[in-house]
Order: C-alpha cells, then sequence, then structure tokens
C-alpha cells in the first residue's frame, strides 16, 4: 500500500525530493489515464507515489473530433481543402516518424508488401 499525493509537476516534485535525499524507486513516468507518476520511499520507509495530470495534448483538448495529416504540402493541399469546403483540421507529420514511415512514401503511393 503506498501514499498517493498529487501534484502538479511530478518530475518538478521528485527531482526536490529526491536532491533532500528520498529514495526514487520510481522516476516518474507516464501511468496511462493522462497520468504521470513517481513511486517513492520516505525516511520512515513508507512507498509514497506521486502524482499528476499530464496535459492533455489530445484532440479532445483541441476541442477536436476529426482531423486530417498530410503529407502533400500545404500550397497543394489548402486548394484542394477549400474547393471541398473542408472545416476540419489538418496537421503536419513534420518532424514525425509518420513523415518517415514505409506506409506513406514521398511519392504518395502505398508500397506493396514483399
Amino acid at each position: 500500500m503506498a501514499l498517493v499525493v498529487w501534484t502538479d509537476d511530478v518530475d518538478h516534485a521528485c527531482e526536490e525530493l529526491a536532491a533532500a535525499g528520498v529514495d526514487v524507486l520510481q522516476p516518474p513516468h507516464n501511468v496511462g489515464n493522462s497520468n504521470r507518476a513517481a513511486l517513492l520511499r520516505d525516511p520512515d520507509g513508507n512507498l509514497v507515489e506521486i502524482v499528476a495530470k499530464v496535459h492533455d495534448r489530445s484532440l479532445r483538448a483541441r476541442n477536436t473530433s476529426f482531423a486530417t495529416v498530410s503529407r502533400v504540402p500545404v500550397t497543394k493541399f489548402d486548394p484542394f481543402r477549400q474547393r471541398m469546403s473542408w472545416t476540419f483540421p489538418r496537421y503536419s507529420p513534420q518532424g514525425s516518424e509518420l513523415r518517415h514511415h514505409d506506409k506513406y512514401p514521398e511519392d504518395g503511393h502505398d508500397r506493396q508488401s514483399e
């Protein structure tokens, strides 16, 4: 059994407690349900879990239920988007793994499985 303490910033709290000599058993990590937690042992030997809500960067937090990700440059995609009267958001995969994923080659054609 562990005492659970909620905070605004698990990483900062864990860093301060570790600097004060508290044993960190599990460093801060995402645990699901939009929570981030760390497990510590206080000076009396009790388990203490510190938890915080992860800042929600999901589509729900952006009041969005549908979005597109397109590898096509904005200059080519936006005229088509306007012609189709699409109002949902479009996100660029620039800087993400999707940009280099085998299923989405640069030429825009799916590659066949070997």
